[in-house]
């Protein structure tokens, strides 16, 4: 791209622009990032109560079954 300037002023004109696709990249890339350490952030919050759940369920079959044989 930047060989293909016509021009001294062309060839910095285009320098600028790559400049700043650079740097929009970077940005991208950085929030992009930040997206996905929430999502695995988010991700072990949900394995954790989902853990936290299956304590829970299983507790109340106990329950269930305790109450059950009770009643006989």
């Amino acid at each position: 791209v930047l060989l293909n300037s016509s021009s001294i002023n062309d060839f910095f004109t285009k320098v600028k622009v790559l400049q700043n696709v650079i740097k929009s990249d970077k940005k991208v890339m950085n929030e992009i990032e930040a997206i996905r350490v929430s999502l695995e952030e988010k991700k072990s919050e949900l394995e954790a109560s989902q853990v936290e759940l299956e304590a829970l369920r299983v507790g109340l079959e106990e329950d269930r079954q305790a109450l059950t044989q009770a009643k006989q």
